[in-house]
């Protein structure tokens, strides 16, 4: 509610409040939040999780300019709903961003603030499926007149492979995989690299739905969503 109190002092739509302070928060809701914000204030909603609505366009109220703009929430009894700690971000070395964040933009990723380090190109970009934001760095400009680099995750030690937890943006993997790949071909024509299809996977007592893919620069994604949870000691081969 605080994000709602404070469009309501830069006069977010009236409809919008009555709804939202006579409707009674529920906590196992899993639709989307839905808020209709003033243009400006658009980076504060994105700093808080907030994404604009896919196909919105700019509309006037009382002459100022509003954007509707949604927040989801996370299924009741998915792991880490409350953590008191989670991990910051994920750092990410691309060859090219643009490419990168166009990849990224397919699972809900939008920018949040974009900066120079060490003379590179770099954006953090978030999504509100997931709590914690990904570091693209542009590295192009230190292998100047240099082939492109293979990935080589698997072979050295570093980054592995980045887990996102979609629970939040699907109840079927499958079916969200299609539209995703439906999408990067309409708009990229660029056709995904899925490395493993979704398949139900046991880990320690939760129990999710997995599948492995790679983004543009090679780097490999794990989309998961959350199932349930299982007794541990009916899966004795998921402990050690």
């Amino acid at each position: 509610m605080a994000v709602v109190k404070h469009a309501r002092r830069k006069g977010v739509g009236r409809a919008l409040l009555r709804h939202i302070e006579t409707t009674p928060p529920v906590e196992a809701a899993r639709g989307p939040f839905f808020c209709y914000a003033i243009k400006e204030q658009e980076l504060f909603y994105r700093e808080c999780g907030w994404i604009v609505e896919e196909g919105h366009q700019v509309d006037a109220e009382a002459g100022i300019p509003h954007i509707a703009m949604l927040l989801r929430r996370r299924p009741r009894g998915s792991p880490h709903t409350n953590d008191a700690l989670t991990l910051s971000h994920v750092m990410v070395r691309t060859w090219d961003i643009s490419r990168a964040r166009r990849f990224y933009s397919l699972l809900g990723f939008q920018d949040v603030t974009r900066f120079m380090t060490s003379g590179v190109k770099a954006v953090w970009i978030q999504s509100p499926y997931i709590d914690q934001k990904i570091e693209l760095i542009e590295v192009k400009s230190l292998f100047k007149n240099k082939p492109e680099p293979k990935n080589s995750a698997s072979l050295l030690p570093g980054l592995g492979h980045i887990a996102i937890d979609l629970s939040r943006a699907c109840t079927d993997l499958s079916k969200f995989l299609l539209t995703v790949q439906k999408e990067s071909i309409q708009r990229f024509q660029i056709k995904l690299g899925l490395l493993e299809r979704p398949r139900e996977m046991i880990l320690g007592n939760i129990r999710t739905e997995t599948a492995f893919m790679t983004d543009a620069d090679g780097t490999i994604i794990e989309l998961m969503r959350f199932i349930g949870r299982v007794d541990e000691t009916a899966a004795p081969d998921a402990q050690w």
